[in-house]
């Protein structure tokens, strides 16, 4: 994402969502990119998705992080 590869160039932002029960595993991969100094949380959206077909509201999570200034691709 942000080192980019032959065909792509890099990314200077990432977009996590999560829907669900995905919300937990989103807010993890997302702390893991702070904690290893690869990105760094710039906003943190949260929201309800309503389901027509089952009637209900499902959390959503939207998560923004920009590259980290001391990322170095290994």
């Amino acid at each position: 994402m942000f080192t980019g590869n032959e065909e792509k160039s890099p990314f200077d932002e990432v977009i996590i969502t999560g829907l669900g029960s995905a919300t937990k595993i989103a807010i993890g991969a997302a702390s893991i990119m702070e904690k290893e100094d690869i990105g760094q949380i710039i906003k943190i959206e949260t929201a309800y998705f309503s389901s027509d077909r089952i009637n209900r509201r499902i959390p959503k999570i939207t998560i923004i992080l920009k590259k980290h200034p001391d990322f170095v691709p290994s």
